[in-house]
């Protein structure tokens, strides 16, 4: 049984915001162990052989899960983003500045 993560995307997605994105990986594994025995005998001195074989096998299953944090990938794109828009509002104060008196236009904006 594996516990939900909160934040869930999907089926395996989960969406930490201090940590990241993280994909549960199913896994479900069977070990096999076999053991063989074998001898030889004749049959009642008629020289004929037979072979007598004893096969013991004992199987094993194990599920669990891993949780994977997956790469945050190519931040250059946001962090190029970020910085325009905080170019955009230095502009736009310093306009406000020139045009106002001094009031600034972005007081109520993020």
């Amino acid at each position: 049984m594996n516990a939900a993560f909160p934040g869930v995307l999907g089926s395996n997605l989960s969406a930490l915001p201090d940590f990241g994105v993280f994909a549960r990986v199913d896994f479900d594994v069977a070990v096999t162990a076999e053991t063989t025995t074998g001898g030889k005998g004749s049959m009642w001195g008629l020289g004929a052989e037979g072979g007598k074989d004893s096969r013991s096998q004992t199987v094993s299953r194990v599920v669990f899960a891993v949780p994977l944090r997956l790469p945050d990938g190519d931040q250059t794109k946001r962090l190029a983003a970020d910085e325009a828009e905080t170019a955009r509002k230095n502009h736009l104060r310093q306009l406000g500045k020139k045009l106002g008196g001094g009031s600034d236009p972005l007081s109520g904006m993020r």
